[in-house]
């Protein structure tokens, strides 16, 4: 009876191991989280580069001639005309200040190149061109006139061109370019009728 008292317990213990060994093989679970990226990439698409609109060269001095204009007065200065050494050393556009800064707001608003390139840009016009442009120029007169401009008679040049007289400002009697590209727009707006 002894041995059969050992053999059960050993059974038991036995058991005892066996169900604890099991216990501690089990590999312990641990809590993952998996994230999924997806990138999508749609193919480059292709960009055609729209053709740059050409500003006529009368716009670009106007632009030019407005830049000027800004750069004197925050200069402090008013256009009183091109120096001129005939009219003597004492004359207001012979001052050296004045000087100084009409070369330093040609410089910054490039109203030389811009006055050139419109010149340039009148040169070898027909008749029949130089007649449109004067009757372009006539009707922008009446649009400045309708504004509150004071303009005098338009001048012709040697080739017949029409420019502006000796009377050509603002309401306020500065030259207001907002007033003159809204003329401009107005006028090219009726043309497309």
């Amino acid at each position: 009876v002894a041995e059969e008292a050992t053999a059960s317990e050993t059974s038991v213990a036995e058991e005892a191991t066996a169900s604890e060994t099991s216990v501690a093989e089990e590999p312990a679970v641990e809590a993952t989280t998996t994230t999924t990226t997806t990138t999508t990439v749609e193919p480059a698409k292709e960009t055609i580069p729209l053709a740059e609109e050409e500003i006529h060269p009368g716009i670009r001095m106007m632009d030019a001639v407005e830049e000027f204009n800004g750069c004197l007065s925050d200069e402090g200065v008013t256009f009183i005309g091109r120096p001129n050494p005939e009219l003597g050393a004492g004359d207001p556009v012979n001052q050296p200040a004045y000087i100084d800064a009409l070369v330093l707001c040609a410089g910054r608003s490039g109203i030389v190149a811009a006055m050139q390139e419109f010149q340039t840009s009148r040169t070898g016009r027909t008749p029949d061109q130089i007649r449109e442009d004067n009757e372009q120029f006539i009707a922008m007169l009446g649009c400045l006139r309708q504004k509150g401009w004071v303009v005098s008679d338009p001048v012709p040049d040697e080739e017949g061109s029409l420019g502006p007289g000796d009377d050509f400002r603002g309401p306020d009697g500065d030259l207001d370019m907002d007033d003159i590209r809204d003329c401009i727009s107005e006028l090219s707006l009726n043309d497309d009728q």
